[in-house]
């Protein structure tokens, strides 16, 4: 949806590289690293033996008073200029797209990271719009022995710096311990991080079980993203990663109510039941978000459209926020039994049914609950494709329920809404209520007043 497509299959096939070249990549996971991996582990355990503040998997380590996880791994030599979407990859995971290897698994990385006090978050879940993983911040450094690359400082080198993004290193963001998704239920479920082998990644992956912090789609970071020729490590070469908590870094959720005072646009703000002391204007609105992200919080918002609204004034809010939204000073997530914001900026040309590249239901409010449905069917022929529009005319919802259902026969799950500018915005989030189940995708657009 972000990215002007109105479907949400078109929307992941965008976000999806069209095709991904799989390079000559001998995994370095080999019997000599299953050895040292051995060895290693042999040595952490046996230092951890009586002390309740350790924890050992085969592999990796956990040390609660330091506030530390260290992983065992070994570097894949990638060449300069190759794809390099991950930080850190596990045996399942792709050898040619990644920095390292490591033979841990990742259900017992996650394991470490919750024994030092780390509760895993969200993963991105793009089809609930969900763009941003949520969790705890953490910074994750390598650690090597000897002097190739170069010799390794004390503290370690940040993964940001391990790749380059178009010639710079990424920024020190840290990373978000998101937790990998589950699938199946019951004693069925499954981790997906040790299917995929995904620990820590650059781009927003919901298998992975650490996440950029910020939105990164992998379709078009892919290719721009590549290991730092200034961190050449050989192949096979030993590696120590080290995951550190930013306590620092908080995440912070607000609701936003916008509404009219006096005529005018206002937010109303709360957080954790607190509510800021009184509406604010936009400015001011901004100017506190900035001051919270200053202050380490980074602000997570539900944005609430009063019923009161006119759709003209959700959609001019809506197309405000875009610009913050894309400079990462607030993150936008759904509220229930609201309309997403970006449902509010469709496309102008998908006024055009030439433009299209479905055909939506249309759904046009006239006055008042009253308006028309109208279903578009296509009839394609080697020439050209023509349209065949069946229009249906409803005065109340429960009335246009009805004639929705007896259309049957919807060629897509997507809805155009068209709505004169004084629409309160309740009519539209009640009338979506009643449909979402078989229209999951809205968008609204706000015709010119007459």
């Amino acid at each position: 949806m972000r990215r002007a497509l109105i479907a949400t299959a078109a929307l992941l096939r965008l976000l999806t590289p069209a095709a991904v070249t799989a390079q000559t990549v001998e995994t370095p996971l080999t019997d000599n690293a299953a050895k040292w991996f051995a060895e290693q582990t042999k040595v952490m355990a046996a230092a951890a033996q009586g002390q309740d503040h350790l924890f050992v998997k085969p592999g990796v380590r956990a040390d609660r008073n330091a506030q530390a996880v260290e992983i065992l791994a070994v570097a894949v030599g990638l060449g300069e200029g190759t794809p390099a979407e991950f930080f850190l990859a596990g045996e399942t995971g792709r050898d040619y797209e990644s920095v390292a290897m490591t033979a841990v698994r990742p259900l017992d990385i996650q394991a470490a990271l919750k024994f030092i006090g780390l509760a895993p978050g969200r993963a991105v879940d793009f089809g609930n719009f969900h763009f941003w993983p949520r969790g705890p911040r953490v910074a994750m450094t390598a650690h090597w022995n000897g002097d190739q690359p170069r010799q390794c400082p004390a503290e370690g080198v940040r993964v940001e710096d391990l790749v380059i993004e178009d010639g710079k290193p990424l920024i020190h963001s840290g990373l978000t311990f998101a937790g990998s998704k589950w699938t199946g239920l019951g004693g069925e479920r499954t981790f997906q991080a040790d299917v995929m082998g995904s620990v820590a990644c650059n781009y927003n992956d919901p298998w992975t079980i650490l996440d950029v912090p910020y939105v990164a789609r992998q379709g078009h970071r892919y290719g721009h993203v590549t290991p730092n020729p200034a961190y050449k490590f050989e192949w096979g070469q030993q590696l120590r990663f080290q995951i550190r908590p930013l306590p620092k870094i908080t995440e912070i959720d607000l609701t936003v109510r916008i509404l009219l005072v006096d005529n005018r646009l206002r937010l109303a703000v709360s957080a954790d039941d607190a509510a800021w002391p009184e509406p604010l204007e936009f400015k001011a609105f901004l100017d506190k978000l900035r001051k919270l992200l200053a202050a380490g919080q980074t602000p997570f918002l539900k944005i609430i459209y009063d019923d009161d609204l006119p759709a003209a004034a959700a959609a001019e809010v809506s197309r405000a926020l875009r610009p913050a939204v894309d400079a990462e000073t607030l993150r936008i997530e759904p509220a229930a039994s609201q309309l997403y914001y970006e449902a509010w900026m469709p496309q102008p040309q998908w006024r055009n049914r030439k433009e299209r590249i479905m055909q939506p239901a249309e759904i046009r409010i006239i006055e008042g609950t009253a308006g028309e449905i109208t279903r578009i069917l296509e009839d394609w022929s080697p020439e050209d494709v023509v349209l065949k529009p069946t229009t249906v005319s409803f005065s109340t919802l429960p009335e246009a329920e009805k004639q929705i259902e007896a259309l049957a026969e919807w060629p897509t799950d997507i809805v155009f809404f068209f709505v004169p500018p004084a629409t309160p915005c309740g009519i539209v989030t009640e009338f979506y209520s009643r449909i979402r189940t078989r229209f999951p995708t809205i968008y609204i657009f706000v015709d010119k007043a007459p």
